[in-house]
């Protein structure tokens, strides 16, 4: 038995605050620590971004049909062009593409704080969101993982996102397309930026 091809939504994703990495996001490390007035502003924010956050996403597993130095070919015709993605599925038998949102809510939260001219809140929650939209992609790679397991799949820690070495941006959009984006509200621009802004793709490996 083999995994199927079809898109699994996940409509609403539970995720902890990963509030030692929103410091860490914000300039703060173990040895440095922000005064009791500005970690009462952060725990505000950092609260308010959480309930702001509507995650969802979904995946899809694709069996790769071939390999070359610089292209893999998966299951349903598509195509990556990318030695990076290509060494990094290297000792697979199967992709996953997966996403995860956070949703409008937060994004349109700091838009506000913007236009209201509360730049240190909005910088606040713009870490928080971010920080809390890849603790939801780690729930999802996570799914991902479970599933896999069923099929005596183990799934690879990392994972790849679009942007990064020779993966090129332009790839959200065979991501989009492959894992019906649109229906999650999701929007891709002219230059494949998502939107809500505080969305990722990914892929990951099964072996």
């Amino acid at each position: 038995m083999k995994p199927d091809s079809k898109i699994h939504r996940v409509e609403s994703i539970h995720v902890e605050v990963p509030y030692t990495w929103i410091l860490r996001r914000l300039g703060y490390d173990k040895d440095d620590h922000p005064d009791r007035h500005t970690l009462s502003l952060i725990e505000e924010n950092v609260a308010l971004a959480l309930s702001d956050s509507e995650c969802s996403g979904a995946y899809r597993i694709l069996k790769i049909e071939s390999r070359k130095d610089t292209a893999v070919a998966l299951d349903g015709k598509l195509k990556i062009r990318s030695a990076s993605i290509s060494k990094f599925l290297s000792d697979c038998q199967y992709a996953a593409l997966i996403f995860a949102t956070a949703g409008r809510k937060i994004t349109g939260e700091i838009e506000s704080d913007i236009h209201g001219t509360k730049m240190t809140e909005a910088l606040v929650l713009d870490a928080a969101g971010s920080e809390i939209v890849e603790a939801a992609t780690d729930q999802m790679q996570s799914i991902v993982s479970a599933t896999a397991k069923k099929y005596g799949l183990r799934t690879k820690d990392a994972r790849f996102s679009p942007g990064f070495g020779d993966f090129l941006l332009s790839n959200q959009k065979m991501i989009f397309n492959a894992l019906d984006m649109s229906s999650h509200g999701i929007e891709l621009t002219e230059t494949f930026q998502l939107l809500p802004e505080k969305s990722v793709t990914a892929i990951c490996g099964l072996k």
